[in-house]
């Protein structure tokens, strides 16, 4: 069985904020998109915070992307990207 790293809540929250500009959105457009307000969503992108499941899928459906392609860095973007 293939070992499970533990999660880096730095390099997730880079990759947020890499597909949030990706897709011309602020930090408030996100913010307002998923309902948090502007200083939470820039403390996960900087990795400050740690947040559930349910705020990883919020974030997943905004960005139009998996929740697996944002915890899973070793996975390439344009497989798990949706249109």
């Amino acid at each position: 069985m293939k070992e499970i790293s533990r999660i880096d809540l730095a390099e997730v929250g880079s990759r947020i904020r890499q597909i949030r500009t990706k897709h011309n959105m602020s930090q408030s457009d996100l913010a307002e998109a998923c309902g948090f307000s502007l200083p939470y969503v820039s403390d996960i992108e900087r990795g400050k915070k740690c947040f559930s499941v349910d705020i990883l899928l919020r974030i997943a459906l905004a960005l139009k992307v998996s929740a697996d392609w944002l915890l899973r860095l070793d996975l390439p973007q344009t497989q798990y990207a949706h249109s």
